[in-house]
């Protein structure tokens, strides 16, 4: 899902790698993103789920050839309150470090009382494309939206693959659609009851997509598969992947660790 996943986190965060997070209530994962077989990039996800407190973060790096043609890094960081059923964002800010060098940050800041306040650096005018207040209403931050999956608020044995993800990342409101398309065998590798799921990139209002230069982000592929903890049950990507016509992407993943537990991953 290298396209959507990247674009969920596009948009400070304040430390370059994922926090060490305690043993309890925690999940890690990292992926290696590949084109035409050949490593291009990393992402890592980390989250803490503390009582009725979260703290997630992600982070995007370029890697190998693609680190000297094209050197570019994303830092995310959400913060929030955790409910019995959902997640409720309270922070959310990103900072993005293009190709060309180029540095641009987003700070959301949630309250009861409407829309979320955005802060940006270099500011930005949406006056050609804007979002208006009753397109932002129901919508989370893109870190939120992934660890609602990560924490099984969006899945269900009705939909497995998840609920629709309605995001906000400050320049544009788009949704992430899940369908179930399969159930896949029981094969060697972290997780239980894989599945096959699909995901689509549906832009709302706003600015478009500026990660991928294509006029429609293809459909995404993932294995979905779940890991019961002690305390809690968890949901996550063995694999992910999307075909454009310049050739497949994809996204593997190459770590992972619940609770302080590292998991056996598959070859």
């Amino acid at each position: 899902m290298v396209a959507a996943a990247v674009t969920l986190v596009q948009g400070s965060s304040p430390s370059p790698q994922p926090r060490q997070e305690g043993a309890e209530n925690s999940i890690g994962l990292s992926y290696t993103l590949t084109f035409l077989a050949v490593p291009f990039g990393h992402i890592d996800y980390a989250a803490r789920f503390a009582g009725s407190r979260y703290i997630a973060e992600m982070h995007f790096r370029t890697a190998g050839l693609a680190a000297i043609l094209w050197k570019a890094k994303i830092d995310t960081v959400a913060e929030g309150h955790a409910t019995s059923g959902a997640l409720l964002p309270v922070t959310y800010t990103s900072r993005s470090l293009s190709h060309g060098g180029a540095v641009r940050s987003v700070r959301l800041e949630y309250s009861e009382k409407g829309p979320p306040a955005i802060t940006a650096e270099p500011p930005y005018d949406l006056s050609r494309y804007p979002v208006t207040n009753a397109e932002k209403q129901g919508t989370v931050d893109p870190v939120t939206a992934i660890s609602s999956v990560v924490a099984g608020f969006s899945t269900s044995t009705l939909q497995p693959c998840g609920k629709t993800l309605a995001v906000f990342d400050g320049r544009r409101h788009y949704d992430i659609v899940f369908s179930f398309v399969q159930q896949e065998t029981n094969s060697a590798g972290a997780g239980a009851h894989p599945r096959l799921c699909k995901a689509e990139y549906r832009h709302i209002a706003g600015l478009s997509q500026d990660v991928v230069d294509v006029s429609k982000v293809p459909t995404i592929y993932a294995i979905f598969v779940d890991d019961a903890a002690e305390s809690r049950s968890y949901t996550f990507a063995r694999t992910i992947w999307s075909s454009f016509l310049w050739g497949a992407v994809s996204a593997k993943l190459t770590e992972a660790t619940v609770d302080g537990r590292s998991l056996t991953l598959g070859p």
